[in-house]
């Protein structure tokens, strides 16, 4: 063989291991390429556990670059596990894709076949815009008792026979009914000291000396000093509240603004000031009852004298008459019917 000749078949050889190797490479280039967008794999470092033991779930997701990804909690959905650890490992870039990680330990502490649910990871498809999801696999674990079926319980003892106990009860009796006797001895002392120690009662306070009494507590209470404006809003309103159920005989107390306004307008023999005085004081503590509004020093003061007000002009004085108090009852218990 010339020497030429042999020069041309090293030189096609050498072209063919070129050709070969490109092929190679570019078919792993479309490998690369065939894979989806989002790929997710769930793994567990074992399927077979004795109680107690830990056990490594791993949830991992491989993405193109740029995706958005969401990769949900998965503890919250595996049962009959107790999760004693969990982490995020920090994204990495493998084969020009991004590659995350989320783990969990897990122990299980009763025995039985458990399955691992599917995680749903969702992204947004880079060409349409829509939110797609990929899944992972169930996951099966079998638990196993730590204890073998051959092992001795040596420590489990057998339990004695029983035992035939002859009972005398004429103790039992003598003892209860001496206990009897001293009971019903100490209940008739009590009686007799009740009625010996009898005290008259005494009347309650008419509804304005206990509402004034109670607005000059509420001054003194210190809330405002705590900065509870909204505890001292609910408490001013509730005794005036407590006063009118007292004094007109209905219940204001448990009823609302919009359902006492009307009462007010039209039930109660009050005058004009004195009826758009009880109207302002409901609806501004309502305000900051129920609202974010934080009064200043002086609307607070405002309210509260206002409060004051109300009860010294409303309350019975000797002056006044029965059939006015009559006649204003009559017209509230007709109105909130």
């Amino acid at each position: 063989m010339s020497k030429v000749l042999k020069n041309k078949i090293l030189i096609l050889a050498a072209l063919s291991m070129l050709i070969a190797c490109g092929k190679k490479e570019s078919g792993e280039a479309a490998d690369t390429r065939k894979l989806p967008p989002v790929v997710v794999n769930a793994s567990i470092d074992k399927v077979e556990a004795t109680t107690g033991d830990i056990i490594s779930y791993t949830v991992e997701v491989s993405s193109e670059p740029g995706l958005k990804v969401y990769i949900p909690e998965a503890g919250e959905k595996i049962a009959g596990f107790r999760i004693v650890d969990w982490g995020d490992e920090d994204p990495r870039e493998l084969n020009d894709r991004i590659i995350v990680k989320k783990w969990y330990k897990l122990q299980a502490d009763i025995i039985g076949g458990y399955i691992i649910p599917a995680v749903n990871v969702s992204y947004v498809d880079r060409d349409s815009g829509n939110e797609k999801f990929v899944s992972t696999a169930e996951l099966f674990v079998r638990v196993k008792s730590s204890i073998s079926d051959d092992e001795e319980f040596n420590d489990i003892i057998d339990i004695k026979p029983l035992v035939d106990l002859t009972t005398d009860y004429s103790r039992a009796v003598v003892i209860a009914s001496a206990a009897g006797g001293v009971l019903i001895a100490l209940l008739l002392l009590i009686y007799i000291l009740r009625r010996r120690n009898r005290q008259v009662e005494i009347p309650a306070l008419p509804p304005h000396e206990t509402a004034f009494s109670e607005l000059d507590k509420l001054k003194n209470s210190g809330l405002l000093q705590n900065g509870d404006i909204k505890g001292y809003y609910f408490a001013m309103s509730e005794i005036v509240r407590r006063y009118m159920e007292g004094r007109f005989g209905f219940p204001a107390s448990e009823w609302t603004t919009q359902e006492i306004l009307p009462v007010v307008t039209n039930g109660l023999n009050l005058d004009t000031v004195l009826k758009e005085l009880i109207r302002t004081f409901l609806n501004n503590t309502d305000t900051v009852k129920f609202t974010d509004t934080v009064p200043d020093e002086n609307m607070i003061q405002l309210e509260l004298s206002r409060a004051y007000k109300f009860v010294e002009q409303t309350m019975e004085k000797d002056e006044d008459t029965t059939p006015n108090d009559s006649q204003a009852n009559g017209q509230i218990k007709e109105e909130a019917a």
